[in-house]
């Protein structure tokens, strides 16, 4: 016999003494798949499912509803339309995440992020062009953290948006300080998190920015993804358009990676592409690899476009983009991501 009952907004319990909760679990998901017809229209829903069993995961309703719900978000979290068993271990990622949620925050008021630069080659003649920005995180007990253990987590938590901020407020600041000192002519390249240029008050406070800080924007470019274009091309190409008009230059980054339509290079304000280092790190060995790079290349020569390649760590990987004629390079051969 099973009860279900709604704990609140768009949340259910059900209660069961059947053994088979995945047959359930999956009659349930089966059984929203058919759209509903609301007034003309028809609208699908998505549902995720967490199971706490008694006694080992509670046993008072209290115990069950709590794990339960833990389990409902990480089914949540890993796509719609799935079922997920509570284990204890699911406990401690939560109060982890939590934990991590909180030192962002804290890091972000306190600036202990800091920038790092990682120059940017031109490969016929050796000169740097320009410094790509790369964020390190400079944790109080856990020393130097990289991007990859918390880029993902602060996009998840919308906490990117006040840390792009930071990030491009130090980027302008240390541009302006090179410009003076007259050390730096090249360009500065600043990623753009799809979720942070997302923000309908984005253009406004990048405007502001550089016009408080008196940046020259045509010394700034700012690199956004493939999947941030192809999420909504229409809207992704009016935001770019308006970053062309204050002056910014505008690359796509780890080209190649995302699922393009290769009409939208034409249409869209872009100057550059920066070919993903998964195509490079097995250059010149990989067949599939070098015919990736030359069609890479070669697509964006017949529209006009500069082309970079990520991740060049061998001389090797070098001569074969020289031979064919990709235009710069960045990676361990020419320089490490170093602070000022």
């Amino acid at each position: 016999h099973e009860f279900i009952s709604r704990v609140g907004g768009d949340e259910f319990v059900i209660v069961t003494t059947s053994s088979q909760c995945v047959i359930l679990s999956e009659r349930l998901i089966q059984s929203l798949y058919a759209p509903f017809n609301i007034n003309n229209e028809q609208f699908t829903l998505g549902v995720s499912i967490g199971i706490a069993i008694a006694p080992q995961d509670g046993e008072n309703f209290e115990e069950l509803f709590k794990n339960a719900d833990t389990a409902m978000y990480v089914a949540k979290s890993s796509g719609k339309n799935r079922y997920a068993f509570y284990t204890p271990s699911m406990t401690d990622e939560i109060l982890s995440t939590t934990l991590l949620d909180k030192e962002i925050k804290q890091g972000i008021e306190e600036e202990q992020f800091v920038l790092y630069y990682q120059p940017l080659v031109d490969l016929s003649s050796d000169e740097i062009t320009g410094v790509e920005v790369l964020v390190r995180w400079e944790h109080p007990e856990k020393g130097l953290i990289f991007p990859n253990e918390f880029i993902p987590r602060a996009e998840e938590t919308h906490l990117i948006i006040p840390l792009g901020e930071l990030i491009l407020q130090k980027a302008f600041k240390q541009l302006i300080e090179w410009k003076e000192k007259g050390i730096f002519k090249g360009i500065m390249a600043v990623n753009i998190s799809s979720v942070q240029i997302e923000q309908e008050e984005f253009i406004e406070k990048i405007e502001a920015l550089c016009r408080t800080l008196n940046v020259d924007t045509s010394k700034v470019e700012l690199e956004v993804t493939e999947s941030f274009i192809m999420k909504n091309p229409k809207k992704s190409a009016q935001t770019l358009q308006k970053l062309e008009n204050l002056g910014f230059n505008i690359a796509v980054d780890d080209f190649g990676t995302g699922y393009s339509s290769l009409s939208y290079l034409k249409t869209f304000p872009i100057h550059k592409l920066k070919i993903d280092r998964s195509f490079i790190q097995d250059l010149p060995n990989d067949k599939d690899d070098r015919a990736i790079v030359r069609a890479i290349i070669s697509l964006a020569k017949n529209l006009e476009l500069e082309v970079l390649a990520e991740g060049v760590e061998t001389n090797e990987q070098k001569e074969f983009l020289i031979e064919n004629w990709c235009d710069s390079a960045q990676g361990y051969l020419f320089a490490k991501p170093m602070s000022t």
